[in-house]
């Protein structure tokens, strides 16, 4: 599957999580991540964030801070972030690669938000 990940060192790279992508997810957090719909985003799309990376004192991923809404609520996003897209069936909402045309408008965003906030 055709992921996003934007690094706390301001690296975006479009990966590939191998499937079963919940163990793929594991394998680039560690332990616990969690799915969040980012205010930033379009709901299709979904941020996968380290649950514990504030408690492990990981730095903060200013994109994703962005994205996820930090300068309205205070929560920043610490650690790597991976962007995906969400598909709903029967059983409720998966994680879906991302598309094409969705590689293009989010590394445009991406790269907006980061020349905005970053100091080159």
């Amino acid at each position: 599957m055709i992921a996003i990940r934007v690094t706390t060192e301001k690296v975006l790279d479009v990966i590939e999580i191998e499937p079963p992508v919940y163990k793929g997810l594991h394998e680039l957090f560690g332990d616990y991540f969690e799915i969040v719909r980012p205010r930033g985003l379009k709901p299709q799309f979904v941020m996968i964030v380290d649950e514990s990376g504030l408690l492990k004192e990981l730095p903060i991923n200013i994109v994703g801070s962005v994205l996820y809404g930090t300068h309205s609520h205070g929560q920043p996003i610490a650690g790597d972030i991976v962007i995906m897209r969400e598909k709903h069936n029967f059983d409720g909402a998966d994680l879906a690669s991302l598309e094409g045309a969705d590689v293009s408008e989010l590394i445009a965003l991406l790269n907006d938000i980061a020349s905005r906030y970053f100091v080159m």
